[in-house]
């Protein structure tokens, strides 16, 4: 990131005087597009580094509730996208040294790669310095830029401990991807566990009361199943303040986001009621698809599965027309020791992506013989009478635009989960 280095000391020194372009770059886009070149994705991917837009970063800092005077902390700060962000509402003062002493005084952050501070100092210089016309300027700054802002630095947040102060707005988006979490350290998760959800933990874990956060998060957190505990966590802890769907993060990055933000409660403090937080705003209906069909998760895994057992039809998404109908019998077959279903049913693609013209792509499943349904299908199974006019009554529903739009705002993720499915509303009721 030399670059950067390189405009932050001639702006400093006056020795060269960058053009705005080169300006623009420096403070805009160039520091992800070097990024997205010299790094390879599946090594961003490992370490959960996909640098903040402007644009997104600009509508996270004007989404919170800024405190007056308030202290920004960005304890993954990457680049410094979100601290630049903070800059454009600090004033300036009345020289550029005096503005940078200003600005370190209330700017903190920290990254595990020592080249992602540098460049984020560089690039908080430069947004100061650009905020003055070179001829305006009659003071001298020092050029030794790892001398500027020295509260922000190397550091990994996971493992260090954190303190924010009440007076501390906590700008956070965290490293994306998993981490394995040993059973019992934490009493909402254990396994492979989303990276962000853990750092929010230690955030919240060093957060004084009266102190507030404002977090871009994957939608995985708002929506899955699987963290229906660590929502719960959340509302236990703190005042959530707003959860806004954003949609896909950048162009380059597969991963929808939300707004999460946060104020913290005083521990000691006795709350007799709490407000009621709504993760997804969906709508409401007085009849629901879990009313009609039971949903499940087909039982073949198959990399796991030791394929011992009686022989039984199978089923796999490779043999799902779609909106079509299958019939057990032109089924292969294979053993299978686990739980098979009988038709009629409807079988479900698990993956779905917010992209895709019909979130929840459906067949029917007709016949006789018991069926062994890949764990990649999600199963709708008619609980009353007349199941295949119910079966296909359930892929008339499915193939509305209402419903895409309704699981649009459910559950972003790049799958449906069975609560998702059995939440849909069923006719218009």
């Amino acid at each position: 990131m030399l670059f950067l280095q390189r405009t932050a000391v001639d702006l400093l020194s006056r020795r060269e005087q960058p053009s705005p372009l080169v300006i623009n770059a420096a403070l805009d886009g160039q520091f992800a597009s070097v990024l997205r070149a010299d790094v390879a994705l599946p090594e961003r991917r490992a370490t959960g580094a996909f640098p903040t837009s402007s644009l997104l970063a600009d509508r996270l800092v004007e989404s919170a509730l800024v405190p007056e005077r308030a202290c920004f902390l960005d304890p993954a700060c990457g680049g410094g996208d979100l601290l630049l962000a903070v800059t454009r509402l600090l004033p300036v003062e009345g020289t550029l040294d005096a503005t940078l002493r200003a600005w370190s005084a209330r700017l903190s952050g920290r990254d595990i790669d020592p080249e992602f501070v540098n460049a984020t100092k560089a690039r908080l210089a430069i947004a100061a310095a650009s905020r003055f016309e070179s001829h305006d300027r009659t003071d001298s700054v020092a050029t030794d830029l790892s001398a500027l802002f020295p509260n922000i630095r190397v550091g990994d947040s996971l493992v260090e401990p954190m303190v924010v102060s009440s007076n501390t707005l906590v700008l956070l988006n965290p490293p994306f991807g998993y981490v394995e979490i040993p059973r019992g350290e934490l009493s909402w998760a254990a396994g492979r566990t989303a990276r962000a959800a853990v750092f929010l933990e230690r955030v919240l874990g060093g957060a004084a009361a009266g102190s507030s956060i404002a977090a871009i998060l994957p939608d995985v957190l708002r929506t899955g199943s699987r963290y229906r505990r660590w929502r719960q966590h959340i509302e236990d802890r703190v005042a959530v303040d707003l959860i806004e769907p954003i949609g896909r993060f950048d162009a380059w990055t597969d991963v929808d986001v939300f707004f999460l933000r946060l104020k913290m409660r005083d521990a000691d403090a006795v709350v007799t009621s709490k407000p009621e937080v709504r993760w997804w705003s969906a709508g409401s209906t007085s009849r629901v698809v879990g009313d009609h069909f039971s949903v499940s998760v087909g039982a073949v895994v198959p990399h796991r599965d030791n394929n011992r057992g009686q022989w039984h039809r199978y089923l796999d998404v490779s043999q799902l027309p779609a909106w079509g109908t299958r019939d057990s019998s032109d089924l292969r077959k294979r053993r299978f020791g686990g739980t098979v279903v009988r038709p009629p049913f409807v079988a479900v693609r698990r993956t779905s992506s917010p992209n895709d013209p019909s979130r929840a792509v459906g067949t029917l499943v007709t016949g006789q013989e018991q069926v062994a349904v890949e764990n990649h299908i999600l199963i709708l199974k008619p609980m009353g009478a007349g199941a295949v006019r119910e079966c296909r009554r359930l892929l008339e529903e499915l193939v509305l635009p209402r419903t895409s739009d309704w699981l649009n705002e459910r559950i972003r993720c790049r799958h449906l989960t069975v609560s998702a499915l059995r939440e849909l509303p069923w006719g218009s009721g």
